[in-house]
């Protein structure tokens, strides 16, 4: 005849809800499911209601882990938000960053242009002894 272990281990799935914890009793609904699919005897079968009782109770979202879940589903949401607008922020300072390196590639061309009319006059100068207009 099948003799169960009665003792009952407990086993919690832990999740990270924002700042907070919760957890899941795995080792009750893992229990709850073995007894109802096992050949147990009127005695067993007197606790199974029982065992139900708590499988569902351990299911079920308590008003303060609901709470936690929305907490975190909230800061999920404001975090989301702020990445969007980081984004968007990146996005403009990149834009106006190759704005200031065009604006810089410009000035550098007419510095360029500038030191070319300088070099060509003072060449100009010295072969000639003076400046020819």
């Amino acid at each position: 005849m099948y003799k169960g272990n009665l003792e009952q281990k407990r086993h919690y799935k832990m999740y990270k809800a924002g700042k907070n914890w919760l957890f899941t009793g795995i080792g009750i609904i893992t229990f709850g499911s073995a007894v109802t699919l096992a050949n147990v005897n009127a005695q067993a079968a007197e606790k199974q209601p029982e065992i139900s009782a708590i499988a569902q109770k351990s299911t079920q979202t308590t008003p303060t882990q609901q709470a936690t879940i929305d907490d975190a589903q909230a800061t999920i949401d404001q975090d989301n938000r702020d990445i969007a607008k980081n984004q968007d922020e990146t996005a403009k300072e990149q834009a106006n960053n190759d704005d200031l390196n065009h604006q810089t590639a410009d000035k550098q061309e007419d510095i360029t242009k500038t030191q070319g009319t300088s070099d060509k006059t003072n060449d100009q100068v010295n072969k000639d002894g003076k400046l020819q207009v």
